[in-house]
């Protein structure tokens, strides 16, 4: 089991973004090591940098250090090292401190336990539960089409996003993480390396004339859009 760890870059100025070859990256925290090699097995064939454990604590502490596009959690953690005994206080983590991270929260009647269910949300509001009943190969299978994401003319491949006319990469995780929301909104203070990130998706969505563009909703707020490409829109206007 590989765990890769990367260093946070200081804010750059605009000409200069330090993550622009950044890979996605995912974080799995699955207390069965059966289950939790299947599951790398997967994330890594779809070409993100997978950080992976069984122990609640190691998960909150890579936490500190990186901020994933997905993670990846289960709620039980009987068999982890730790004593804890749930992913709580890790979705908890996430929720406070990596809220754009798509979070899946695979736990036992997890599509019927209402109980169950307002743990999670109180925990994480914004986690994705799904249900363990529903076997571990549905949960690959979700996995395996986000991380395959087609927007417009573009699509998540191998951790990067490819425009597909021209088969240009842009290989920023941000880029990711806007396929993988939409349609939602993603956010990004101004004068940080997330706003920074996205500010350059914009200009290679331009660059290379795709029928997707990204747009502000103000107060801090971008999402996708699918507008059509820029030349077929001034040959609409002529």
């Amino acid at each position: 089991m590989r765990l890769h760890f990367r260093h946070r870059a200081l804010w750059p100025s605009i000409p200069h973004d330090p993550g622009v070859t950044q890979r996605a990256d995912v974080l799995v925290l699955e207390d069965n090591p059966t289950e939790l090699e299947e599951i790398v097995t997967v994330t890594e064939a779809c070409g993100l940098d997978t950080l992976a454990t069984r122990s609640p604590q190691q998960a909150i502490r890579l936490l500190r250090a990186n901020d994933p596009v997905l993670a990846i959690l289960d709620w039980n953690m009987r068999l982890s090292p730790d004593a804890e005994r749930t992913a709580e206080n890790v979705l908890r983590t996430l929720a406070r401190d990596h809220p754009e991270t798509f979070t899946i929260v695979f736990a036992l009647r997890a599509g019927s336990d209402l109980d169950l269910q307002n743990q999670i949300a109180v925990a994480h509001p914004g986690a994705i539960p799904h249900d363990k009943l529903q076997g571990l190969t549905s949960l690959l299978l979700r996995v395996r089409q986000l991380l395959q994401r087609k927007v417009g003319d573009l699509r998540v491949d191998r951790g990067t996003v490819v425009h597909v006319p021209s088969g240009t990469r842009y290989q920023n995780k941000w880029g990711v993480r806007l396929l993988c929301g939409y349609p939602e909104a993603t956010m990004a203070k101004r004068h940080s390396t997330p706003y920074m990130a996205m500010y350059r998706f914009g200009v290679w969505l331009r660059d290379v004339d795709s029928t997707v563009s990204l747009e502000s909703e103000g107060a801090g707020f971008y999402h996708l859009e699918v507008t059509g490409t820029r030349s077929g829109r001034a040959a609409q206007r002529r």
